[in-house]
């Protein structure tokens, strides 16, 4: 799915059901003109019926991947796929999402220099350039339950670069710009 170069894609991870959080999900996705929502795992809709629904109302802007809380039942209620991973073409680069559970950051699949591998999985955001394969490795932490004291949060990705911002507050946590390959 390729992406014009002046879009702005939003990513997320580890909802694990919460309505609340999605829905500040959603005021952010506005606010940062998200065109396209990409979901890192465990999105676990299964206990919001609402989640359900609001889920369901984006299925055309949202590309999403399994997650270890994920379940058949969570993919025959939502009107996207749940796969393993997914890759998504954006502005010359490919963006490899997963969860993190089973392709591991620690060992990507194979990318080119200055393409981006996304997880979720921690809980932790994480956002830095690979030095030996010059891939841009970016895990966005959870928008309900952070781990290590953080704040809930997501990342921007746009044709200039990837930034970390509190999902609240939308305070900036970390960012990188893509001119740090050249």
């Amino acid at each position: 799915m390729e992406q014009p170069a002046a879009h702005t894609i939003m990513v997320i991870s580890d909802i694990h059901g919460n309505r609340t959080a999605f829905s500040a999900v959603q005021k952010r996705l506005s606010r940062d003109h998200g065109d396209l929502l990409l979901i890192a795992g465990d999105i676990a809709p299964r206990y919001s019926e609402g989640l359900v629904g609001d889920l369901n109302a984006l299925s055309d802007r949202i590309t999403a991947v399994h997650g270890n809380c994920d379940t058949h039942y969570d993919q025959q209620l939502l009107r996207f796929p749940l796969p393993v991973y997914q890759r998504i073409s954006f502005s010359g680069r490919t963006i490899f999402l997963t969860h993190g559970d089973q392709i591991r950051p620690s060992h990507p699949p194979l990318l080119s220099p200055g393409d981006i591998f996304i997880s979720g999985h921690t809980h932790t955001p994480s956002l830095y350039l690979q030095e030996t394969s010059g891939i841009f490795m970016l895990n966005p932490g959870s928008v309900t339950s952070p781990r290590g004291g953080g704040a809930a949060s997501y990342a921007v990705i746009t044709a200039s670069g990837i930034e970390i911002r509190e999902l609240y507050r939308a305070r900036r946590i970390s960012s990188i710009t893509f001119d740090v390959l050249q």
